[in-house]
Protein backbone atom coordinates (compact mmCIF):
# COMPACT_ATOMS: atom_id res chain seq x y z
CA UNK A 1 0.00 0.00 0.00
CA UNK A 2 2.84 2.40 0.77
CA UNK A 3 4.49 1.62 -2.57
CA UNK A 4 1.23 2.20 -4.41
CA UNK A 5 0.66 5.49 -2.58
CA UNK A 6 4.21 6.58 -3.45
CA UNK A 7 3.64 5.77 -7.13
CA UNK A 8 0.39 7.75 -7.18
CA UNK A 9 2.15 10.68 -5.52
CA UNK A 10 5.00 10.57 -8.06
CA UNK A 11 2.48 10.39 -10.93
CA UNK A 12 0.54 13.38 -9.64
CA UNK A 13 3.74 15.33 -9.15
CA UNK A 14 4.76 14.59 -12.76
CA UNK A 15 1.34 15.68 -14.06
CA UNK A 16 1.55 18.90 -12.06
CA UNK A 17 5.03 19.66 -13.47
CA UNK A 18 3.70 19.08 -16.98
CA UNK A 19 0.82 21.50 -16.45
CA UNK A 20 3.12 24.13 -14.92
CA UNK A 21 5.79 23.75 -17.63
CA UNK A 22 3.18 23.65 -20.42
CA UNK A 23 4.90 20.67 -22.04
CA UNK A 24 2.95 17.91 -23.69
CA UNK A 25 4.00 14.28 -23.55
CA UNK A 26 2.67 11.06 -24.98
CA UNK A 27 -0.27 11.24 -27.36
CA UNK A 28 -0.68 14.99 -26.94
CA UNK A 29 2.95 15.56 -27.96
CA UNK A 30 2.58 13.28 -30.99
CA UNK A 31 -0.58 15.13 -32.00
CA UNK A 32 1.19 18.48 -31.71
CA UNK A 33 4.26 17.21 -33.62
CA UNK A 34 2.07 15.89 -36.45
CA UNK A 35 0.28 19.22 -36.70
CA UNK A 36 3.56 21.15 -36.79
CA UNK A 37 4.93 18.85 -39.52
CA UNK A 38 1.82 19.48 -41.60
CA UNK A 39 2.00 23.25 -41.08
CA UNK A 40 5.61 23.17 -42.33
CA UNK A 41 4.58 21.14 -45.39
CA UNK A 42 6.61 18.13 -44.28
CA UNK A 43 5.59 14.57 -45.15
CA UNK A 44 3.49 12.85 -42.51
CA UNK A 45 4.56 9.56 -41.05
CA UNK A 46 2.58 6.77 -39.52
CA UNK A 47 -0.43 4.89 -40.74
CA UNK A 48 -0.77 3.35 -44.17
CA UNK A 49 1.24 5.09 -46.86
CA UNK A 50 -0.81 6.54 -49.73
CA UNK A 51 -0.64 4.50 -52.92
CA UNK A 52 1.99 6.03 -55.20
CA UNK A 53 4.29 7.16 -52.39
CA UNK A 54 6.80 5.52 -50.07
CA UNK A 55 6.42 6.02 -46.32
CA UNK A 56 8.92 8.92 -46.66
CA UNK A 57 7.08 10.71 -49.47
CA UNK A 58 9.12 9.50 -52.44
CA UNK A 59 7.17 8.59 -55.58
CA UNK A 60 6.80 4.93 -56.56
CA UNK A 61 6.60 5.25 -60.37
CA UNK A 62 4.44 2.18 -61.10
CA UNK A 63 1.86 3.10 -58.45
CA UNK A 64 1.98 6.81 -59.35
CA UNK A 65 1.14 5.89 -62.96
CA UNK A 66 -1.98 4.10 -61.71
CA UNK A 67 -2.98 7.09 -59.54
CA UNK A 68 -2.48 9.54 -62.40
CA UNK A 69 -4.48 7.23 -64.67
CA UNK A 70 -7.35 7.23 -62.15
CA UNK A 71 -7.50 11.03 -62.08
CA UNK A 72 -7.33 11.32 -65.86
CA UNK A 73 -10.07 8.72 -66.29
CA UNK A 74 -12.36 10.62 -63.91
CA UNK A 75 -11.62 13.84 -65.82
CA UNK A 76 -12.65 12.07 -69.07
CA UNK A 77 -15.89 10.95 -67.43
CA UNK A 78 -15.13 7.24 -67.03
CA UNK A 79 -17.09 5.45 -64.32
CA UNK A 80 -15.56 4.31 -61.03
CA UNK A 81 -16.52 0.73 -61.86
CA UNK A 82 -14.63 0.88 -65.17
CA UNK A 83 -11.57 2.37 -63.44
CA UNK A 84 -11.66 -0.37 -60.78
CA UNK A 85 -11.91 -3.04 -63.48
CA UNK A 86 -8.95 -1.53 -65.36
CA UNK A 87 -6.85 -1.50 -62.16
CA UNK A 88 -7.80 -5.15 -61.64
CA UNK A 89 -6.56 -6.09 -65.11
CA UNK A 90 -9.90 -6.34 -66.92
CA UNK A 91 -9.51 -4.78 -70.36
CA UNK A 92 -11.55 -1.57 -70.45
CA UNK A 93 -11.88 0.31 -73.76
CA UNK A 94 -10.92 3.94 -73.32
CA UNK A 95 -8.72 3.31 -70.29
CA UNK A 96 -5.30 2.49 -71.74
CA UNK A 97 -3.43 4.69 -69.26
CA UNK A 98 -4.41 2.68 -66.16
CA UNK A 99 -1.92 -0.10 -65.46
CA UNK A 100 -2.98 -3.27 -63.67
CA UNK A 101 -2.15 -2.69 -60.01
CA UNK A 102 -2.61 -4.94 -56.96
CA UNK A 103 -4.96 -3.64 -54.30
CA UNK A 104 -3.07 -1.34 -51.98
CA UNK A 105 -3.43 -3.27 -48.71
CA UNK A 106 -2.11 -6.41 -50.44
CA UNK A 107 1.02 -4.45 -51.39
CA UNK A 108 1.38 -2.76 -47.98
CA UNK A 109 1.12 -6.01 -46.01
CA UNK A 110 3.64 -7.67 -48.36
CA UNK A 111 6.08 -4.76 -47.77
CA UNK A 112 5.57 -4.91 -44.01
CA UNK A 113 6.18 -8.67 -44.04
CA UNK A 114 9.50 -8.12 -45.83
CA UNK A 115 10.54 -5.75 -43.01
CA UNK A 116 9.31 -8.25 -40.39
CA UNK A 117 11.23 -11.06 -42.07
CA UNK A 118 14.42 -8.96 -42.14
CA UNK A 119 13.97 -8.20 -38.43
CA UNK A 120 13.38 -11.87 -37.59
CA UNK A 121 9.75 -11.24 -36.61
CA UNK A 122 6.67 -13.30 -37.39
CA UNK A 123 4.89 -12.35 -40.61
CA UNK A 124 1.20 -11.45 -40.85
CA UNK A 125 -1.17 -13.08 -43.30
CA UNK A 126 -1.35 -11.31 -46.65
CA UNK A 127 -4.84 -10.58 -47.98
CA UNK A 128 -5.70 -12.47 -51.14
CA UNK A 129 -5.12 -10.53 -54.35
CA UNK A 130 -8.70 -9.50 -55.11
CA UNK A 131 -10.09 -7.14 -57.73
CA UNK A 132 -10.36 -3.47 -56.87
CA UNK A 133 -13.69 -2.28 -55.50
CA UNK A 134 -14.86 0.99 -57.03
CA UNK A 135 -15.69 2.28 -53.54
CA UNK A 136 -12.00 2.20 -52.56
CA UNK A 137 -11.19 4.75 -55.29
CA UNK A 138 -13.08 7.56 -53.54
CA UNK A 139 -10.53 8.01 -50.75
CA UNK A 140 -7.70 8.11 -53.28
CA UNK A 141 -9.40 10.64 -55.53
CA UNK A 142 -10.34 12.91 -52.61
CA UNK A 143 -6.88 12.87 -51.00
CA UNK A 144 -5.24 16.34 -51.32
CA UNK A 145 -1.77 14.81 -50.82
CA UNK A 146 -1.79 13.76 -54.49
CA UNK A 147 -2.00 17.42 -55.56
CA UNK A 148 0.87 18.31 -53.21
CA UNK A 149 -1.22 19.85 -50.44
CA UNK A 150 -0.18 19.34 -46.83
CA UNK A 151 -2.90 17.71 -44.76
CA UNK A 152 -3.67 17.10 -41.13
CA UNK A 153 -6.18 14.73 -39.59
CA UNK A 154 -8.29 16.17 -36.81
CA UNK A 155 -10.61 14.22 -34.56
CA UNK A 156 -14.24 15.31 -34.73
CA UNK A 157 -17.24 14.15 -32.79
CA UNK A 158 -19.93 12.74 -34.99
CA UNK A 159 -23.08 10.76 -34.57
CA UNK A 160 -25.45 9.85 -31.78
CA UNK A 161 -22.90 7.84 -29.81
CA UNK A 162 -20.34 10.68 -30.04
CA UNK A 163 -17.88 8.33 -31.68
CA UNK A 164 -14.77 10.16 -32.71
CA UNK A 165 -13.62 9.91 -36.29
CA UNK A 166 -10.67 11.54 -38.01
CA UNK A 167 -11.31 14.04 -40.77
CA UNK A 168 -8.57 15.13 -43.19
CA UNK A 169 -8.15 18.87 -43.65
CA UNK A 170 -5.90 20.80 -46.00
CA UNK A 171 -3.51 22.87 -43.88
CA UNK A 172 -3.81 26.59 -44.65
CA UNK A 173 -1.34 29.39 -44.13
CA UNK A 174 -2.66 31.44 -41.19
CA UNK A 175 -1.70 34.75 -42.83
CA UNK A 176 -2.93 34.22 -46.40
CA UNK A 177 -5.46 31.40 -46.04
CA UNK A 178 -3.78 29.66 -48.99
CA UNK A 179 -3.21 25.90 -48.85
CA UNK A 180 0.24 24.88 -47.62
CA UNK A 181 2.17 23.10 -50.37
CA UNK A 182 3.94 19.94 -49.30
CA UNK A 183 7.66 19.36 -49.67
CA UNK A 184 7.03 16.27 -51.79
CA UNK A 185 6.42 15.92 -55.51
CA UNK A 186 2.71 15.89 -56.36
CA UNK A 187 1.42 13.13 -58.64
CA UNK A 188 -1.35 15.29 -60.13
CA UNK A 189 -1.77 19.02 -60.68
CA UNK A 190 -4.14 20.91 -58.39
CA UNK A 191 -6.41 21.49 -61.42
CA UNK A 192 -6.65 17.77 -62.15
CA UNK A 193 -7.25 17.00 -58.46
Amino acid sequence: DQDRAALVLVGRSFQLRQRVSGRNTGAAAQHQDAQQRAEQGRWYSGGVRPIGYTSTGEIIPSEAAAVLGMFRAVERGNSMRDIARALSGVDQPGLPDIPTTPRHMHTVVTERNARRRAAGQEEKSVPDAQPWAYTSLHSILRNPVYAGYSTYKKAKRKGVKNKSRRVTHIVRDPDTGEPVKGQWEPIVTPDLW
